[in-house]
């Protein structure tokens, strides 16, 4: 009788034991959960992050808290998540720089995009802005297409730094276009754009989000957006590949949640459904919308392929244009 009664106390322990982890992931979030943005407080990133994270709270019934790490080219908030523990309390909000450009642009990156971060759901994407300063006299992508070819490296374009969305635009644009640009590189996104006003470069590719508001004041002139279709804060203006037949060409930073390599397939679901469910809310898309982003709209699955053709692409570019950063 007291060896039935040691195995029974013994299968109770172990199934205990088995289901005890269960327990834990089915009652994800116990706590309040943290967000890192990797870039300065108030940027476009960092808006965009802050506007779901107060959204996520009546969904999840946890506060979602956002805590800036900037750095490095967002090196540096993305390695802290590398190293996070796995357990649902830490996510990066993750942007086509630091996890699709980063990655073979920087020699010595302290971490693998792809081995140690799972993607967890696409939040955003805001194109670029082909813009020019107004005395330049080019009206449309062909004219600067056109006048490019006639004059290789003539024409300037800023950037907000070598290696930045901003800059591989312009390599991506020559190299399927066939023309030739003079990069000016420059400390940050509002250098560049001051640069265009005042003329010291003639364009860039900038973001939709802080180049807007110069172009309805007329001190840029914006020519084209470089996404895949037109942007519902300027559907006046054409894409690229409208504009001048530029078929493949698109470029449009996006924003995204990325877990610790290794967190619960549970806990990877639980955040991409409850971000969806937000971002379903007609006011956030509507406030998006107003800075010139667009919602993310792909299934956990799908955004993972997508992150991989992501590094695959700007790989491609970075070695094309023969980028390296120590």
């Amino acid at each position: 009788m007291k060896m039935r009664s040691y195995f029974r106390l013994s299968t109770v322990a172990i199934w205990c034991a088995l289901l005890a982890p269960l327990s834990v992931q089915a009652a994800w979030p116990e706590r309040p959960i943290t967000i890192v943005v990797p870039q300065e407080a108030g940027g476009g990133a960092d808006v965009l992050g802050r506007e779901v994270a107060m959204r996520l709270k009546s969904v999840l019934g946890q506060s979602v808290v956002i805590e800036n790490k900037p750095g490095a080219a967002g090196i540096i908030g993305v390695d802290y998540v590398a190293r996070a523990r796995p357990d649902g309390y830490t996510f990066v909000l993750g942007s086509n720089s630091t996890h699709g450009i980063n990655q073979s642009l920087y020699k010595k990156l302290p971490y693998q995009v792809l081995k140690d971060f799972v993607p967890v759901v696409k939040i955003a994407e805001a194109p670029l802005l082909v813009v020019l300063n107004p005395e330049v006299p080019i009206n449309s992508i062909a004219e600067l297409i056109q006048k490019a070819k006639e004059e290789p490296g003539k024409l300037t374009y800023g950037s907000a730094g070598t290696g930045n969305s901003t800059h591989l635009a312009g390599e991506l644009f020559q190299r399927m276009t066939g023309t030739t640009l003079m990069h000016v590189p420059f400390k940050g996104a509002t250098q560049s754009e001051v640069s265009v006003i005042g003329h010291q470069v003639d364009m860039m590719f900038s973001s939709i989000m802080t180049a807007m508001p110069h172009v309805k004041e007329g001190n840029m002139k914006a020519l084209a957006v470089t996404s895949g279709k037109r942007s519902s804060l300027a559907p006046e203006l054409p894409t690229v590949d409208e504009a001048a037949g530029i078929s493949g060409f698109e470029v449009s930073p996006w924003y995204a949640l990325f877990a610790p390599a290794e967190t619960s397939p549970d806990v990877v679901v639980g955040m991409h459904d409850a971000v969806v469910k937000v971002l379903k809310d007609p006011e956030l898309k509507k406030k998006f919308i107003s800075l010139g982003a667009e919602v993310g709209d792909m299934s956990q699955p799908e955004f993972a392929e997508f992150v991989q053709a992501e590094v695959k692409k700007w790989a491609k570019v970075v070695k094309d244009a023969d980028i390296n950063i120590d």
